[in-house]
């Protein structure tokens, strides 16, 4: 019995003494989002295959892995990057950990994708804002952009919140 209350109490210490960082994915078709593709939004990349934004300002310090970050660089390829020197867009997604990956990112749909121009809806990468401090979450979305490897068009958006209590990002 005093083994069961050991257990049970080790148990809650470590429950509430980890500190890890949360990636929370969400799927869904339709119209429905947490949130709206925003017209007052900031095209950080259109039109190209195998490019990076130049360096882009989160308007609040941002935690990732303990560390804070307020600038990010965005891939055509569906990831952000924290490393600011890095200059290849890589659009071949394998298994993390590796070595090809680009270091310190975040993936929201790491694949080969090109930001086509002359559709009817533009190929862009934008970003923007909402919310009120401390509880703004900044938003990095794919808007329409095409897989190299098949038909259609995707949309994925990477949020990055303000609030760390919250999910450091989610996709």
């Amino acid at each position: 019995m005093k083994t069961r209350y050991l257990f049970a109490i080790v148990l809650l210490i470590s429950v509430f003494t980890i500190n890890a960082q949360t990636y929370n994915m969400q799927m869904s078709t339709g119209t429905s989002t947490d949130y709206n593709y925003q017209a007052s939004s900031n095209s950080i990349l259109s039109g190209g295959n195998q490019v990076l934004s130049t360096i882009q300002t989160i308007p609040f310090n941002f935690s990732f892995y303990g560390q804070t970050i307020t600038e990010y660089i965005a891939s055509d390829n569906g990831y952000i990057t924290f490393d600011l020197s890095a200059t290849v867009s890589n659009e071949m997604n394998t298994t993390l950990p590796s070595t090809n990956a680009p270091t310190n990112a975040i993936f929201a749909f790491w694949d080969d994708l090109d930001l086509a121009s002359g559709s009817s809806v533009t190929d862009e990468v934008v970003s923007f804002t909402y919310g009120t401090a401390p509880n703004r979450v900044h938003v990095i979305q794919w808007h329409s952009v095409t897989p190299i490897s098949g038909t259609g068009y995707l949309y994925a958006a990477i949020r990055l919140y303000e609030t760390p209590c919250g999910p450091e990002f989610d996709v």
